[in-house]
């Protein structure tokens, strides 16, 4: 056993050491000697091929828990970065006040909520989150100012 350990020692706790010491478990007495290159080779290829066919699966579960973890993420990334480049292009629009003017996006909608001065304005902001978001469908809340507001009561 002692030798064992000092192997053990020598070897370090990876992989390849855990392998090593499978191959040499077998040599706890004294009148043993320590097994051939080719024992410990076999020993090693053993302990890998078990060690891929344990680990294999268990890691592409790990990576496909990941994946599906992250996708909200690539989510919410997408909508945010989408959200910026519409705002952004209406901001960069000097004939719009932009500052009344917000831009959400949700899954493949963007939406525009606010005020905006009359009804050409109200085309004009809409022409460019068209441009900004060719794919996604735009829901246009906007509202001309002085129009009155349509107050919807929440559903209980």
């Amino acid at each position: 056993m002692r030798r064992t350990r000092t192997w053990g020692k020598t070897l370090g706790t990876g992989w390849l050491g855990v392998a090593i010491l499978v191959a040499l478990a077998g040599c706890n007495s004294k009148d043993q000697d320590l097994p051939s290159a080719n024992q410990v080779a076999g020993g090693v290829e053993n302990a890998a091929t078990t060690v891929k066919k344990e680990a294999g699966p268990a890691v592409l579960k790990a990576a496909k828990t990941v994946e599906k973890a992250a996708a909200p993420l690539v989510k919410v990334t997408d909508e945010t970065a989408m959200t910026t480049k519409v705002k952004g292009a209406i901001m960069a629009d000097n004939t719009v006040d932009s500052s009344k003017i917000n831009v959400d996006v949700k899954g493949n909608e963007v939406i525009l909520r606010g005020r905006v001065k009359n009804a050409a304005q109200r085309a004009h902001v809409q022409n460019i989150a068209k441009h900004e978001a060719p794919n996604y469908k735009l829901v246009d809340q906007l509202q001309l100012e002085g129009a009155a507001v349509k107050v919807v009561p929440k559903k209980p």
